[in-house]
């Protein structure tokens, strides 16, 4: 079943965003989507954020992996962490993360299921490690040059064509298309 999913701040409330996840059990409650439009005042941290009955899940992606460790502290392991930022996927998981939205799927789907397995649910590092080493590559790509527009003009580069990325964002030019082609290569992406 697909929700949308509460996805809200870190330990300060100042980070927000929003996604969907897959989970096993219907909620009886819909999840809502919180965030922070410039002018609107903040959230509240996540420990008070958790008290609302629909909250159900924190996306993480500022990229600083102390907050995965506060958060899940602050609100007692009663949300689910989303690992949101790609590159620090490995870390997150680690520190205590058990959600993954990567965009790695569209390129890897079999190493990224694997990877998110051994860390996640079977809690085995060294297996993760190496899974991570061969994922990490196309995962630091994706974070350095935009999410989205590494998904589109990746899965252009591999035959399955999405067309362009809503505008403002452009697909990659050139020399940064060659780059991914090249990342995409050395973990094995296959053409679609």
């Amino acid at each position: 079943m697909t929700v949308n999913v509460t996805v809200v701040a870190g330990t300060d409330g100042n980070t927000e965003a929003s996604t969907t996840c897959t989970r096993s059990k219907p909620r009886t409650l819909p999840s809502t989507s919180l965030s922070r439009s410039p002018g609107v005042p903040r959230i509240g941290p996540p420990r008070k954020i958790v008290q609302l009955p629909n909250c159900n899940c924190i996306k993480e992606s500022t990229g600083d992996l102390t907050r995965i460790t506060a958060i899940r502290l602050l609100t007692k392991d009663q949300v689910t962490l989303i690992a949101g930022w790609e590159s620090s996927s490995l870390q997150a998981f680690m520190a205590g993360a058990s959600g993954w939205a990567p965009v790695c799927t569209n390129f890897v789907p079999g190493d990224a299921m694997r990877f998110f397995s051994a860390a996640v649910q079977k809690r085995d590092a060294s297996a993760a490690q190496t899974i991570w080493d061969k994922l990490f590559p196309v995962c630091d790509f994706i974070c350095a040059k935009s999410h989205i527009r590494v998904a589109h003009t990746g899965l252009d580069i591999l035959g399955r064509p999405v067309g362009p990325p809503r505008r403002p964002l452009r697909m990659l030019n050139a020399e940064d298309r060659s780059k991914l082609k090249s990342v995409l290569d050395h973990v094995g992406a296959k053409n679609g």
